[in-house]
């Protein structure tokens, strides 16, 4: 058998160049799904936090609103309405716990007073802390 260096080998195809474009394209790639993701958790991130806030403004009208007439509910409601608004600062937190803590006469009484000056004052104070 010869073998010779102007026999043609069939079973080996040439060199081919390779470039880098496929390279560029996938970093391409890379990038776009990254600032999609990064939109996404933006873009949740702010409704959740607009959430929070419509339900903070809705809350506080509801506070706002409570008919101080009808003591027995008006405590309940007080109660209720402010325990939402009661972590937000230590100050807040307390006024919320003394305004509870007086309010207790009313709730569970079967027929009360109305509502004390101090108490309402006190009631006052803590709904204009949280409309600041």
């Amino acid at each position: 058998m010869k073998h010779s260096a102007d026999i043609p080998i069939h079973d080996i195809y040439p060199i081919i160049e390779v470039t880098d474009t496929p390279m560029y394209g996938f970093l391409a790639l890379v990038v776009i799904v990254l600032f999609g993701i990064f939109m996404a958790v933006h873009i949740f991130r702010n409704r959740v936090r607009h959430t929070v806030l419509d339900e903070r403004a809705e809350r506080l009208s509801k506070l706002r609103d409570i008919d101080l007439n009808d003591p027995k509910k008006g405590a309940y409601a007080i109660c209720e309405q402010g325990r939402f608004f009661a972590d937000e600062t230590p100050q807040i937190h307390e006024i919320y716990g003394v305004l509870c803590e007086r309010l207790e006469a009313y709730k569970y009484a079967p027929k009360v007073p109305s509502i004390d000056v101090e108490t309402r004052e006190l009631y006052r104070n803590f709904v204009e802390m949280l409309e600041r």
